[in-house]
């Protein structure tokens, strides 16, 4: 089994190749193509699987188009989800170090550029080079990155800054090259602009393990809403309904509920015994004393359990706790142990540390479940 992926860039998205991923979890290709075409087929019209697969082909050695697709770390994530063992732990943590490489790398660009931006700015034809090197800082490329990097204490400035530029400084002659970027108005590009920054604070709110970061992002991204609700043709009804649905499918800190239990890993769900893999004594005591009766009934939450499901997960834990690997085993401890419910359809979309502790018994899982909403987010360019 190969424990090698590429992680490359498209269009503003890092990905890596389906055909990687099948050789190291020991798949068929075709297998994983039939998989990841039925995680499609769950979202629907209602959900943009593009965030998750990007529908790819190549050529094989005899010079036929095959199909493939390229794997974003959301798609990943799904993917994992469905895996056991020594080859789900290999590939997690392979995926895991692969994408924070490449999150290293674009910070260093960041700082390339930032350098950069102080020297354009310094020179006595400031106002013309400061538009030159803003104009880099904010590329539309460089939004993602730029995001990433900030903290809880500027990324309020920066997506202010980000949005004033492209509104009212960038000309449009130098905007992104997309056929619907150069022909918006000023109004629908201003709307353009706002979409993208909402999909990277999405993301950076999904990912972050900074609480404080994570309660930020979570107001900026309501204001945002707020703002597009504000500037949207009063005539456009469904549009503006959309929107205000997001701004309240965005849970309150009072929405969640709380477990008194430490979370536990996917790292030690699983052990081999006589050349078999079975659930480790520790992972089996971890499931017989959940405090099920902590968790309330699946009509408290008032879902469809047959559209898609998204879940927020805060937590406390140990300060050596695996984070990346935790939500695994809640998900299969609550929907297919307790719910009863398939969890191909429910995706842990948010999932934080908001504290640490010194010992297991003082450990909390934080929950908040809905169904998922629209996601009306424009890629990258």
């Amino acid at each position: 089994m190969a424990n090698e992926l590429n992680v490359i860039e498209m269009e503003g998205k890092h990905v890596v190749d389906s055909r990687e991923v099948a050789e190291m979890t020991g798949k068929k290709h075709n297998s994983l193509l039939r998989d990841i075409r039925k995680y499609i087929g769950y979202m629907g019209t209602k959900l943009d699987s593009s965030l998750f697969f990007v529908e790819s082909e190549y050529e094989d050695a005899y010079g036929r188009k095959k199909s493939c697709y390229l794997i974003t770390r959301r798609g990943c994530d799904m993917v994992a989800n469905k895996l056991t063992g020594e080859k789900g732990v290999i590939f997690t943590a392979t995926y895991v170090n692969k994408f924070e490489e490449m999150k290293e790398e674009n910070k260093q660009l960041q700082q390339d550029n930032k350098e950069l931006h102080t020297i354009a700015t310094s020179d006595d034809e400031q106002a013309k080079r400061k538009y030159e090197a803003d104009k880099v800082r904010y590329s539309w490329k460089n939004l993602r990155g730029l995001l990433e990097n900030s903290t809880y204490k500027n990324i309020e400035d920066e997506v202010r800054n980000i949005i004033e530029f492209h509104s009212n400084v960038l000309k449009k002659k130098d905007r992104c090259d997309y056929d619907s970027h150069q022909k918006a108005n000023k109004t629908t590009y201003k709307q353009l602009v706002r979409d993208r920054v909402h999909s990277v604070l999405d993301e950076i709110y999904n990912t972050t393990l900074d609480g404080t970061l994570r309660t930020v992002v979570g107001d900026v991204k309501e204001s945002i809403l707020l703002n597009k609700i504000a500037t949207t043709n009063r005539s456009d009804g469904k549009k503006i309904s959309q929107l205000e649905r997001q701004v309240k499918k965005m849970p309150k800190k009072d929405d969640y509920i709380t477990l008194n239990y430490h979370p536990f890993s996917v790292n030690y769900q699983f052990e081999h015994v006589d050349g078999k893999t079975v659930k480790t004594r520790a992972y089996n005591n971890w499931i017989n004393n959940f405090p099920v009766h902590e968790l309330p009934s699946i009509e408290h939450w008032n879902i469809d359990v047959n559209k898609p499901i998204e879940v927020f997960v805060e937590f406390t834990a140990k300060p050596n706790f695996d984070t990346d690997n935790f939500t695994k085993s809640l998900q299969d401890m609550i929907w297919n142990r307790v719910y009863g419910v398939d969890d191909n359809i429910v995706t842990t979309r948010y999932s934080s540390r908001v504290g640490t502790c010194d010992d297991y018994k003082d450990g909390k899982i934080r929950l908040f479940i809905q169904n998922m909403s629209p996601n009306t987010n424009e890629v990258a360019c």
